[in-house]
């Protein structure tokens, strides 16, 4: 006969989301673009991209993914990554998206809202390099899961951090 506290223990790790216990939170560097970001746990990572700016990950159950990637800033604006930031957010807003909230300093943004397909979308971007470069992650997932992914959120925005520069 189990003790109880032993029952207890297995009874509440059992109760884990098994979307949140596939996998450990794992940290993962892009030697293209000089960035780090920590996956969160409960997430699988794909290979890197064929042209090495990121990876595209999804949770256990596959309701949530997540891309990360790097990029330089001037490629589709000329105004450094505030120009980034704000093409990226005119052409996701002509995909569909609503976007409902934008926080924008000069080194960082983030803004989300309701994709065309009704799941939310997350998105936070850094610059780095004296403005050359810029990192960003992605996060889209069901409104069902709003409550899981919000701490999911909350680690992964601090833990994008721009470490080296590109040369190429």
């Amino acid at each position: 006969m189990l003790k109880p506290s032993l029952l207890l223990a297995l009874m509440i790790v059992g109760a884990v989301s098994p979307a949140m216990a596939a996998t450990a939170a794992e940290r993962y560097g892009n030697a293209r673009f000089g960035y780090w970001v920590t996956i969160p746990a409960g997430f699988t990572c794909g290979d890197e991209s064929d042209n090495s700016d990121g990876k595209s990950c999804t949770s256990a159950d596959g309701a949530a993914k997540l891309a990360v990637w790097g990029g330089f800033t001037g490629t589709v604006a000329d105004d450094g990554f505030s120009g980034e930031v704000k093409f990226d957010m005119k052409s996701d807003a002509d995909d569909g998206l609503k976007i409902t909230y934008v926080k924008m300093t000069s080194s960082w943004a983030s803004y989300s809202g309701t994709d065309k397909d009704g799941q939310i979308v997350y998105r936070r971007m850094i610059s780095g390099c004296k403005d050359s470069q810029y990192a960003a992650f992605e996060l889209t997932y069901p409104p069902s899961e709003a409550a899981v992914m919000k701490p999911v959120v909350e680690q992964l925005v601090p833990s994008l951090k721009q470490e080296t520069c590109s040369a190429n």
